[in-house]
């Protein structure tokens, strides 16, 4: 009796172990998407059939003068709208935005400042604008971190 219950007791550990591994290997969900080196940062806005958009929380922008590009990866039927990516607070920060049906670019400036020298980084918040035949699917949350 002594035996089973030791070994339902690992069985139910190493379950535990394998889980907690797969929910890591999730993208987006447990850390940052860094964005470094030289070229495009893409970052890439999935959306299944029930119209659930989903990106990566977080975007880490490393490097002053960066270009972001949003790439859908949709069903047939799904395309950005014409504000696709909006920044919350974009001030002076974001410009030059490229609107298209399947790909949505941003210039960041992304300088130094006084908060990326002290690692926190600056924050910026901004939503996504996905349409399903014209209907417009639900709002993410995510953020752009820049890191000079």
């Amino acid at each position: 009796m002594r035996t089973n219950r030791r070994i339902l007791a690992l069985r139910l550990a190493v379950l535990v172990v394998v889980m907690a591994l797969a929910a890591c290997a999730a993208p987006g969900k447990f850390g940052p998407l860094a964005c470094s080196g030289p070229g495009i940062c893409d970052i890439t806005v999935t959306v299944d059939d029930q119209c659930n958009v989903d990106v990566d929380d977080k975007v880490e922008v490393h490097g002053q003068s960066r270009v972001l590009r949003w790439k859908l990866a949709a069903p047939p039927g799904y395309r950005f709208a014409a504000n696709g990516i909006s920044f919350k607070e974009p001030g002076d920060m974001f410009h030059n935005p490229t609107p298209a049906d399947t790909t949505y670019i941003w210039h960041d400036r992304n300088p130094p400042s006084e908060s990326q020298a002290n690692g926190q980084g600056t924050e910026h918040e901004y939503e996504i604008h996905v349409l399903h035949d014209g209907v417009a699917c639900p709002l993410p949350d995510p953020w752009i971190v820049n890191r000079g």
